[in-house]
């Protein structure tokens, strides 16, 4: 047979990690075949490297993946118990890969970005049910640092603030749905790091506050609707 069976992935370890195959691919069933099969595509069953895929009892596609030398690379993909799929990463060793996440019925995509170690790094982006794009988010070891912008949905940016170390640091601006600008400065701790403009939806100035080293100073309100 070109098939081995076994009721446990560690009696596979234990029995045939290192026995050699005159086969070139060998199938290894898991749990009788029932929940999950391993393609290895190596002359010998190497543990270290092989592709794999993991089913769901309906026999449908649950995960498929790879490794090499011992760590997880290349693409893994995990699927629905219907077929459909609903996440997929590009794994460059065990710890750090680039995923994207799919709606489940509308197949849109519905967050991109990077982990470390199960930390956020770098730029995020989610979107809404029908792949709009609603968030984008930048982090650094896993806190917020650089510019998060949210849209509406037809697109046009409704606000884009700064972080930095995971702290509400700098550029600040609010926008309208017709794109006037409401809200406009920097801030550092919450509070206005000079000066900081907020406005009427009509565009009318409504208030000015300035302050420095995360401290309000002055705060005056212009009108009044």
């Amino acid at each position: 047979e070109d098939f081995v069976k076994t009721d446990d992935f560690t009696s596979i370890f234990n029995v045939y990690g290192t026995k050699t195959f005159d086969q070139k691919k060998t199938l290894v069933t898991i749990n009788k075949g029932l929940y999950q099969y391993s393609v290895f595509t190596n002359d010998f069953l190497d543990f270290d490297n092989f592709n794999a895929r993991i089913l769901y009892a309906n026999g449908n596609v649950r995960r498929e993946f790879s490794y090499k030398n011992g760590e997880r690379v290349g693409l893994v993909k995990e699927y629905t118990e219907l077929g459909t799929l609903n996440f997929e990463a590009i794994f460059n060793n065990n710890t750090n890969f680039d995923f994207k996440s799919y709606h489940p019925i509308t197949k849109k995509i519905e967050s991109s970005g990077t982990l470390n170690d199960d930390v956020i790094q770098k730029t995020k982006t989610s979107y809404d049910i029908f792949g709009n794009k609603t968030l984008v988010e930048n982090y650094k070891d896993g806190k917020y640092d650089g510019l998060t912008n949210i849209y509406y949905v037809d697109g046009s940016l409704k606000l884009k603030r700064e972080y930095k170390d995971g702290e509400y640091n700098g550029a600040y601006e609010f926008f309208s749905e017709n794109k006037l600008s409401l809200i406009k400065g920097s801030f550092l701790k919450d509070n206005p790091n000079g000066e900081v403009v907020y406005k009427f939806v009509n565009g009318d100035l409504k208030a000015i506050e300035r302050g420095s080293n995360g401290l309000l100073e002055y705060s005056e309100t212009k009108n009044v609707l």
